[in-house]
Order: structure tokens, then sequence, then C-alpha cells
């Protein structure tokens, strides 16, 4: 649905998502994007219509992808896309093929994805250099150190990132498992989502790089966004990738994409 949603001009997007997602009236959401309410009527009718037209077409191409057999140059890509080999526009385009509903594809991918997952337990285990051990041991016995009660200081080369989803990688900076909250750097790849979800709590977030479209809105370098507890967002993506300073709640609740 996030494709089709992309189709859309933004101001068509962004009436759709309030009415949708927002839980405003009729009336407040032309109050909120300061429109006449005709204006805003028109929008989503027009909005709508071309979402009819752009689902009406992806359910054409999902019936033909189901009849098909997965080709030499499909099967190629999926090896690929397995290993990791594909360059980024390539990726891309092929994560959009599977999503699209390529049932043979995904077929394809899941059984040389359960390869290359046991290629990893035929490697040997290897002794790192002393050099090396000592180093890491040093960065994790400095890693989050303070230089006085109640200072936290986390270096540019300390902490961990961690895989969040496909494409996206976390590097928590402060954790309160109290208030179940944190601060962390996330970073997207080009052509990587977030799935839609509800915040549990408020959320904050600043664009150090790049740009991605969140809430519906693209958010460019230097831009500051901010989510009320209760409400949602809808999928996060991005084109060409970006790096963003989050604090949020690690009891967000993941939904289920319509």
């Amino acid at each position: 649905m996030h494709h089709a949603l992309a189709e859309l001009v933004s101001e068509q997007r962004a009436a759709i998502t309030l009415a949708y997602f927002s839980g405003l009236s009729q009336s407040e959401i032309p109050a909120k994007l300061v429109l006449p309410l005709g204006t805003v009527k028109t929008r989503i009718r027009l909005g709508m219509m071309r979402l009819r037209e752009v689902l009406a077409a992806h359910e054409v191409r999902m019936r033909a992808m189901s009849e098909r057999h997965p080709t030499e140059e499909t099967r190629e890509q999926a090896v690929l896309y397995a290993l990791g080999l594909l360059d980024a526009g390539e990726a891309r385009a092929f994560g959009v093929h599977l999503e699209e509903g390529c049932a043979a594809c995904e077929s394809e991918l899941r059984q040389f994805e359960h390869v290359v997952a046991q290629l990893g337990f035929s490697a040997g285990a290897v002794q790192p250099p002393a050099a090396v051990r000592a180093q890491l041991m040093s960065r994790i016995g400095s890693q989050a150190t303070s230089a006085l009660p109640g200072l936290l200081f986390v270096r540019s080369g300390e902490g961990l990132w961690q895989d969040l989803a496909a494409g996206i990688s976390m590097k928590v900076l402060f954790a309160d498992p109290t208030q179940a909250r944190m601060t962390a750097v996330v970073r997207m790849a080009g052509g990587s989502r977030y799935g839609a979800h509800r915040h549990a709590a408020v959320e904050e977030l600043y664009v150090l790089e790049g740009s991605c479209v969140c809430g519906g809105q693209l958010l460019r370098a230097g831009d500051y966004h901010r989510a009320e507890a209760g409400s949602v967002h809808v999928p996060t993506y991005t084109d060409d990738g970006c790096l963003m300073l989050i604090t949020t709640s690690q009891r967000n609740e993941m939904l289920e994409e319509r």
C-alpha cells in the first residue's frame, strides 16, 4: 500500500493520511491543513480515485505474476540478493518485485537464503590476533563512560549498531528501563522501509543526513518531527538513505499493513 500512496501528489497523500490515521473529524482536518473544507474533500476524492486505479493495476500484475515461473535471470537475482551482492538500485528493484506478490521469486529467495544461512556454519573458528582482542576489550571497557557523576558521554566510535529491519540499523545511546524509553541513532539505507506502528509515548526525531518520508511527509536534513502518544506512523521509507536521531518508547506497537 505504501507504494500506492507514493503515487499520489503530496497534497492528496497528506489529506488521506489525516483522514484515515489521525482520527480527526471532517471539520478538524481542514483546520489542521489550514485549507477550506471543499478543497480537502476534493483532494481526498481525487486521491482515493487514484489509489483505486493503482491498486486495481497492482492486482492485475499480481495475478499475472502468480502464474509465472522463475527465469534464469530472476533466479540469478534471487541468488545475488540472498548473498547481499546486488547493488542498491538492483536490490531495491528486486525488493519491490517481491512486494508486488511474485510467489515464484519469493520461494526461490527463501530457498537460497536457507543455503546462505547454512554456509555460515561451514566457516571454521578463527582466533583473533592479540592486538585486535586487546583493542576490542579496551573499547568495551570504556564504552559509555562518564567523567563526573550524572554525566554520560558516548563517543562516535563507541556503541554497537544493531540490525532493526532490512537495511535499517540502530545504535542505542541511552535506554531508561524504568520508563521504557531510549535515545538512538538510526541509519536507513536507500530503499529501506520501517513498518507502520502506534506510539506508546511521545516520539521525536531529527534528521541528520539524507531524507525520508515519515508520517506521510518528506523530511530532509535539519527537519524535526514529533509524534504524540497514541498516534500512528504509516511505514517510513527512504529512497536515498538517511541518518536520524530519535527518542522513542520501547513499547511501540507494530501494526499490520493494509
